[in-house]
C-alpha cells in the first residue's frame, strides 16, 4: 500500500505520479527551475559529483529532482512520517546519487559540506534564527535558497493578522516578530503529525526582511539576491497591495559566497 502525500507531486519511473490531482509535477515547479539556473551558473560543466541538501525535506521531491539534475543528492527530513514516503521514493527511482537521511536540520554538520543548500519552508520555523544561519554558512561551500517569512516591519501589515505575529521586538540583535507555532513537549509522539510546524521550540522567529538580508551577508554569503521566479511571468498581481507577497510577507532569497 502507498504512504499518503500530501505536498509533493514525484513522477516515478514507471510514470505514476504521488500526488496526480496536483496537475503538475515538482519538476516543472519554480524553484527547481531556479535550482537549475544555479547549476549552470556555478557548474558550467554540469552538477556531476557537487552536493545539495534539502533541510526538512517533507515527502522527499525536491531532493529527487536534483539528483535527476545530475546532484550529489540529500534529503533531510526529521519527522518519521513523513521519512517513510522518502523511502517510498527510493524504491521506486533508480537514483543512486540520492540520500534521504531520518534527522533534525540543527545536525546538518554531521553529513559533511554541501554545495548548495535548498532551505525550502523551514527557516521560519526556527527560533534562533542567527546561530541556525551561520551554522548552514559553514556547511555550504557556494551558495543557499532559502525560501520563507520574513515580519513586516509595519504593524498594520495584512501578514501580521494572519500570522498573529507579536509586536516588533528584537532577538539576538534582530528586529523581528514571534510566530507561535505549538505548545507540544518536545517528546510528544504528537509532533510527528504536525507536518506544518517546528519540531522542537514552541515559538519561531521571523527578522524583518532589511535584518534577514543583514545576516545572510555577515553569516559569509556577500551576494543576496531575491527571485521572484514562483510568481509566474506577472508580478503586478503578487507583488500588489492585495497580493500574496504583501499579505503573507515571504520570499525566496539566493545568496552566494563568492570565489
Amino acid at each position: 500500500m502507498s504512504p499518503s502525500f500530501t505536498a509533493h507531486n514525484i513522477r516515478l519511473d514507471d510514470g505514476t505520479q504521488t500526488l496526480p490531482e496536483r496537475g503538475w509535477t515538482l519538476d516543472q515547479g519554480p524553484h527547481v527551475s531556479v535550482v537549475r539556473w544555479m547549476s549552470q551558473m556555478l557548474f558550467p560543466h554540469g552538477p556531476g559529483g557537487q552536493r545539495i541538501i534539502d533541510l526538512g525535506c517533507l515527502e522527499g521531491g525536491y531532493a529527487t529532482e536534483f539528483a535527476r539534475l545530475g546532484f550529489d543528492s540529500t534529503g533531510l527530513e526529521v519527522r518519521k512520517s513523513n521519512f517513510e514516503n522518502c523511502l517510498y521514493i527510493k524504491d521506486r527511482v533508480a537514483l543512486d546519487n540520492l540520500h534521504f537521511v531520518n534527522d533534525d536540520a540543527w545536525n546538518i554538520g554531521h553529513y559533511g559540506v554541501f554545495d548548495i543548500i535548498f532551505c525550502v519552508g523551514l527557516y521560519y520555523h526556527i527560533d534562533r534564527v542567527t546561530d541556525f544561519m551561520h551554522m548552514l554558512a559553514r556547511h555550504t561551500r557556494r551558495a543557499i535558497l532559502l525560501d520563507t517569512h520574513f515580519a513586516p516591519e509595519d504593524d498594520a501589515s495584512p501578514s501580521v493578522a494572519t500570522y498573529n505575529l507579536s509586536p516588533l521586538v528584537t532577538h539576538e540583535g534582530l528586529p523581528g516578530r514571534w510566530f507561535h507555532e505549538h505548545e507540544l513537549e518536545a517528546d510528544n509522539p504528537a509532533l510527528d503529525a504536525l507536518k506544518w510546524a517546528s519540531w522542537e521550540n514552541k515559538t519561531s522567529f521571523w527578522p524583518t526582511k532589511p535584518a534577514l538580508l543583514t545576516l545572510l551577508r555577515q553569516a559569509g554569503f556577500d551576494m543576496v539576491f531575491e527571485s521572484f521566479n514562483q510568481f509566474g511571468p506577472d508580478l503586478v498581481g503578487p507583488m500588489g497591495a492585495d497580493g500574496y507577497y504583501t499579505t503573507h510577507t515571504r520570499a525566496v532569497f539566493l545568496g552566494f559566497k563568492t570565489p
